[in-house]
């Protein structure tokens, strides 16, 4: 099992973050493009409880289904455990079908 600690934070002049990270000695290694879609339920407790269903596309070649789960607490800080399955991006429509089908019900 793998722990992933994210942190998000907005920049107001991402080019000068850029610059102070050129800087500091990062490369630029790649620039992807990241499409989420997020899927909800229609009594809206994936909202309620904080759950997630999302297709994610990055550069419109390859895709990733996720779901995370409630959140929980763990020492203080939310925590959720979180599933990830490497779909082929053909089967786009089907997923949205398919998410579409079981969330409606």
């Amino acid at each position: 099992m793998n722990v992933v600690t994210n942190r998000k934070y907005y920049c107001l002049e991402p080019e000068n973050f850029i610059k102070f990270a050129e800087f500091l000695g990062f490369k630029r290694v790649s620039d992807n493009e990241v499409v989420d879609e997020y899927f909800i339920d229609s009594d809206s407790n994936f909202i309620k409880n904080l759950n997630c269903l999302r297709i994610r596309k990055v550069n419109n070649k390859n895709m990733f289904i996720t779901y995370k789960g409630k959140s929980d607490s763990l020492l203080g800080k939310l925590h959720k455990f979180e599933n990830n399955i490497k779909a082929s991006i053909d089967e786009y429509k089907n997923y949205v079908n398919l998410f579409f089908s079981i969330l409606k019900s």
